[in-house]
């Protein structure tokens, strides 16, 4: 008798992200810098850096790259906020970094 184990996902995912730290997150996976981000959602970069204080807490990551890898593991590159989808959303991804 053979047992098969499927792990989808060793790491759980955070507490519920606010719809503001989605779309931060989703841009700080592609490659978005806080300046751009701000741009986007119409926020100071200070606020940017503010939900982005707030994913590394939420992710208990001790730096931007471990937020960044602990939520790709997660899934959330895979998925875009229905919030960003008002906004040209090749404009986003293909615009400056």
């Amino acid at each position: 008798h053979q047992s098969i184990f499927r792990f989808s996902n060793l790491n759980p995912k955070p507490e519920k992200l606010t719809c503001r730290e989605q779309e931060t997150l989703f841009l700080l996976l592609y490659g978005k810098k806080p300046q751009f981000i701000s741009q986007v959602m119409g926020i100071s970069t200070k606020t940017v850096e503010g939900h982005v204080a707030r994913l590394r807490n939420k992710f208990e990551a001790n730096s931007k790259n471990e937020l960044i890898d602990k939520a790709m593991e997660a899934g959330y590159g895979s998925v875009v906020p229905k919030t960003l989808l008002k906004h040209q959303l090749s404009v986003v991804l293909n615009g400056e970094r």
